[in-house]
């Protein structure tokens, strides 16, 4: 019979866990620590959202518009019986201080008076005065006080303001009117038809077809034609477009001083 196996002793088993753990450490590939990244402090910004352009109120507007009560209103240049009569919104604050119309440096009405061939040369503001003796043309408001802005007028005093304006051409009756801007159109066709005009009813730069002012028996009225203001501000249309419709306008003037037989700055209008 086979004697009974001794047990190991302490000091074998010992060296053969030893003799185990060296091996598997030998086959298997040791892991390194993994390097740590160092951290990098962020600031989130928050998302600006682009400031919106406050309009002033209505009231504020008006408000504004009260402070100007000193300002002088803008006398008109007007005579009867003109061939074209330029009418704008109202007189800004610079040229009622002037007391002659168009007077701020950015407006472009004197250097394109002269573009259209309506007069000979670059006018001052101060000849104003002269525009109906020696060519045949005048200039009014459809409001006569100032106001830095258009829109500083209540639509009820422009709605007013129409029916002295209106009086007043029908009184002189220029062959034509040239309104000098949109707006303005828009708020004396409100006041002839009793309603805001609308994109339907076929509106255009330029003459205005079938329409006429201060028409009355025996007078059929002036005609109207629209142009942009003259405002430095003004960009729309293009300036191309704009000296266009300035040129046209110029040449129609040009064809009623010869009809006429009309003598500008002392000479008469020829072919």
């Amino acid at each position: 019979s086979s004697s009974p196996s001794k047990p190991l002793s302490p000091t074998r088993v010992t060296r053969r866990t030893a003799l185990a753990t060296s091996l598997s450490s030998r086959s298997s590939p040791r892991k390194r620590p993994a390097a740590s990244t160092p951290k990098v402090e962020t600031t989130e910004t928050p998302p600006t959202t682009p400031k919106k352009k406050q309009r002033r109120s209505k009231t504020e507007g008006h408000a504004e518009a009260e402070s100007y009560r000193h300002v002088p209103d803008l006398p008109d240049n007007l005579a009867p019986g003109l061939i074209l009569v330029f009418i704008g919104a109202n007189p800004g604050i610079k040229s009622g201080l002037a007391g002659h119309a168009f007077s701020h440096p950015t407006n472009h009405f004197w250097r394109r008076l002269c573009l259209s061939g309506i007069t000979p040369t670059v006018l001052q503001p101060a000849n104003d005065v002269e525009l109906p003796e020696k060519y045949q043309v005048g200039r009014t408001d459809l409001i006569l006080r100032t106001s830095r802005l258009e829109s500083d007028i209540p639509e009820n005093e422009r709605l007013e303001a129409w029916r002295v304006l209106e009086e007043k051409i029908r009184r002189l009756k220029p062959e034509a009117v040239c309104v000098l801007s949109k707006g303005t159109w828009k708020m004396m066709y409100q006041g002839i038809y009793g309603r805001q005009m609308r994109e339907q009813d076929g509106w255009e730069w330029g003459w205005q077809e079938g329409q006429r002012i201060g028409a009355e028996d025996g007078w059929l009225g002036s005609k109207v034609w629209v142009m942009p203001s003259t405002s430095g501000r003004v960009t729309v249309p293009r300036k191309e477009v704009q000296e266009g419709m300035w040129r046209e306008l110029g040449k129609w003037v040009h064809e009623r001083r010869i009809a006429r037989g009309d003598v500008v700055g002392g000479v008469k209008e020829e072919d």
